[in-house]
């Protein structure tokens, strides 16, 4: 999953991050906030990531990896 977005090195740690904005009841300001998000907040997207990435059937060992990439 890492690898389909481009992430082909890894840290021993990862942090996944999130943003979102607030508008109520303002279409207009909502569009402003961000484009990318909607006025939504994507807590909920990284929640899930988070979740799939410690799955053991999908997990696999960062350093094992990095030693193979070298």
């Amino acid at each position: 999953m890492l690898n389909a977005m481009g992430l082909t090195e890894y840290a021993e740690n990862i942090l996944l991050e999130g943003h979102g904005s607030q508008s109520a009841n303002n279409l207009h300001a909502a569009g402003l906030d961000c484009c990318a998000c909607g006025g939504q907040i994507v807590e909920v997207n990284v929640r899930i990531l988070a979740s799939l990435l410690n799955e053991p059937k999908y997990a696999f060992n960062y350093k094992a990896e990095a030693a193979i990439a070298k």
